[in-house]
């Protein structure tokens, strides 16, 4: 932040316990941790992390202000 411009911070998670659907949560608390996954893993994994952000109320707000400000 400046005198002239303030920063407004903006806490987002995103985590699997978000996830409504318990069989597609358990799917992903079980990926194991590795460098090397399978293709269809990490597109599984970013069409998640998208969903979970456009449902995530804060990451909403962030985008909103974002919008107002242009």
């Amino acid at each position: 932040s400046t005198p002239e411009r303030s920063v407004t911070p903006y806490f987002i998670l995103v985590d699997f316990n978000s996830i409504e659907d318990m069989n597609k949560r358990h799917l992903f608390n079980n990926i194991a941790t590795s460098f090397a996954l399978p293709a269809e893993e990490v597109d599984s994994l970013v069409d998640t992390a998208r969903s979970l952000l456009r449902k995530n109320r804060a990451f909403k707000q962030l985008v909103s202000d974002i919008q107002q400000e242009q």
